[in-house]
C-alpha cells in the first residue's frame, strides 16, 4: 500500500512567546496553524499579547527581516505576506524575534515547543495559556514600563491618578484571560472567512 503524505494544512506549531526584558515575565503559549503567513501571525500576536497595532513591526529570522512593505524603511526587508510560517519553522527549538514599535523596541522571543499534526484544528491560532497583561502603548519601552508599574502599584504615589487617567482604566499587571483572547481569535477568523468569501464572488 502506498502511504499518502499528510496535508501540510494539518501542521500546527506550538509557540512560546516571551516579551523580552519585561519587569515581570509576560508570555503567551499559542497553537498556530502552519499555513498562515507572517502578516496573519502579526495580527495574531497583536491580539494575543494585547497590543493595539499603532506602530511598525518586524520579524527577525536570523539575518533575514520580514515586514509590511508599505511601512518598510529599508529595501532589505522582505514581504511578510509572501511566506508561510511552516516554511520558516521546521523543528522544535526554532526561534525568531517579533519586534513591535521600533522606537520603544518591544522585542518578543518566539520559540517552537513542538510541531504536531491535528485534524480540524483552528483556522489560524488558539491561545493555550499566558501570564500577565501587556504593557500600555507608548509607555517608554521596558524601563518606562518598569517605572509605570512602580507608580500604579503604589497608592500613595502622587502620579498614580495621572498615569491611570493616561491609560484610560484601572491597570492590573497580573491580569490575563485566555478565554477572552480565544473569543477574539474566533471572531477574527469569522471576519477573515467572510472576506475570503467576498473575494471569491
Amino acid at each position: 500500500m502506498v502511504s499518502r503524505k499528510k496535508s501540510s494544512a494539518n501542521k500546527f506549531i506550538q509557540l512560546r512567546i516571551d516579551l523580552n526584558d519585561a519587569p515581570l515575565p509576560i508570555w503567551r503559549r499559542l497553537l498556530v496553524n502552519g499555513e498562515i503567513t507572517l502578516d496573519q501571525l502579526h495580527e495574531i500576536l497583536q491580539l494575543t499579547m494585547g497590543w493595539s497595532g499603532y506602530h511598525i513591526h518586524q520579524f527577525h529570522f536570523g539575518n533575514t527581516i520580514y515586514g509590511d512593505l508599505t511601512d518598510a524603511e529599508s529595501k532589505k526587508i522582505k514581504d511578510q505576506s509572501k511566506v508561510k510560517l511552516a516554511d520558516l519553522l521546521t523543528q522544535d527549538g526554532d526561534e525568531f524575534i517579533y519586534e513591535y514599535d521600533l522606537s520603544d523596541s518591544w522585542k518578543h522571543t518566539a520559540r517552537v515547543e513542538r510541531i504536531v499534526e491535528i485534524e480540524n484544528g483552528p483556522q489560524t491560532a488558539r491561545c493555550i495559556m499566558g501570564k500577565r497583561a501587556c504593557p500600555p502603548e507608548d509607555v517608554g519601552g521596558t524601563e518606562g514600563y518598569r517605572r509605570f508599574i512602580e507608580i500604579v502599584e503604589d497608592p500613595e504615589n502622587e502620579e498614580i491618578e495621572e498615569r491611570l487617567s493616561w491609560v484610560g482604566c484601572e491597570f492590573d499587571a497580573n491580569s490575563f484571560d485566555a478565554r477572552l483572547v480565544n473569543l477574539q481569535l474566533t471572531l477574527m477568523e469569522a471576519n477573515l472567512g467572510g472576506m475570503l468569501q467576498a473575494l471569491a464572488r
